[in-house]
């Protein structure tokens, strides 16, 4: 439905697999350098690259950016007939590599019972060899010029060099984003730092239900873009109870109570989500349970939706006196002074 983000189990191993495992190494890693004397794509490749290269999951997923500095690290290299450009089994740097063909023919082997088998054929605009660019394994297929040709390379390396670049800046925007979360303040950096590894985005379409009450959880949600909507049903129907903005978060107390879900919530607009799944929420958050339950209080949602209500109507809006310290400059120095004025409790707290 609404939910783009959702992700199968192989995502973490996927990801890995793509990076070379982590970031954990100091400093800033360098671009990998192409080959002496390469022959690097012109600008004039570009979209013809990336036009065949979109057929591929692993580079669709990039942003359009970042797919222009992969192809642009794409250098050519000529194939004379009959020459194999990889060969069933190969392993480590002749491994490394993905191929889209400039020009010429190429077909594609298989050993099938001790015989090499032709079962699929490549020319301008295909794409092979694409697994190399996750997975350090042995090549699953010999592919053979069958004319003169020349193919665009792209390295392993490379690849892996612009993926990790935006996982770290990924991580670097959701540290910061945890940052500006109140709930979030008693955590130390150790604890930020595991929630930014455990945290999942998820995007909903507007009008999307993120989760039904009366519905198992096993989720908490942490609004990182967009607005949602509370709900409650009552005898005399669906009662609107919470306005949820970016830094808000819900879902805490099925986890924290094991209850059914006690509200329903409903993107409002487009909403993104950061989520925790139970086991590392109540590991590392389970603690702040006090500071969840005072947020979510009567007195604070009701404060919160009062500041929402357009001025003009009738709500009821507690009355407040105000008493604002303010510094006055005189001749004899400076002195303070007390001013008392009258509002109502949304406008000063």
């Amino acid at each position: 439905m609404g939910n783009t983000g959702t992700k199968d189990a192989g995502v973490a191993g996927r990801s890995k697999a793509i990076t070379g495992g982590g970031t954990g190494q100091k400093g800033k890693a360098s671009l990998p350098k192409l080959p002496a004397n390469a022959v690097k794509s012109s600008p004039d490749d570009y979209a013809f690259l990336e036009g065949a290269l979109a057929r591929l999951l692993l580079f669709n997923k990039l942003d359009p950016q970042l797919q222009r500095k992969v192809v642009a690290e794409m250098f050519e290299r000529n194939v004379a007939a009959g020459e194999i450009l990889i060969k069933e089994g190969d392993t480590g740097l002749a491994a490394a590599e993905l191929y889209v063909v400039k020009s010429g023919k190429f077909e594609v082997l298989q050993r099938r019972q001790g015989q090499n088998m032709r079962v699929n054929m490549k020319e301008r605009g295909d794409c092979f060899g694409e697994i190399s660019l996750m997975y350090d394994c042995p090549r699953s297929a010999t592919v053979a010029a069958t004319t003169d040709a020349v193919v665009w390379v792209l390295d392993r390396a490379v690849f892996r060099y612009f993926v990790r670049e935006v996982q770290e800046t990924q991580v670097s925007q959701v540290e910061l984003f945890l940052n500006s979360v109140p709930i979030l303040s008693p955590l130390t950096k150790e604890e930020r730092m595991r929630l930014v590894d455990a945290l999942e985005e998820v995007t909903y379409a507007a009008g999307t239900k993120v989760i039904v009450e009366g519905d198992h959880g096993d989720l908490f949600y942490i609004v990182k873009d967009g607005e949602a909507i509370v709900y409650q049903n009552t005898p005399q129907g669906q009662r609107k109870v919470n306005h949820l903005f970016k830094a808000d978060f819900f879902g805490e107390r099925a986890l924290l109570s094991d209850e059914p879900r006690m509200a329903t919530v409903e993107a409002y607009t487009k909403l993104v989500c950061l989520t925790l799944k139970r086991d590392t929420f109540t590991e590392i958050l389970g603690p702040l349970e006090q500071l969840m339950t005072r947020e979510k209080s009567a007195q604070v949602v009701a404060q919160k939706m009062a500041k929402l209500q357009p001025r003009g109507q009738h709500v009821h809006r507690p009355p407040a006196e105000v008493l604002i310290k303010r510094k006055k400059k005189g001749r004899t120095g400076d002195t303070w002074e007390v001013v008392r004025a009258r509002g109502h409790l949304d406008e000063v707290q």
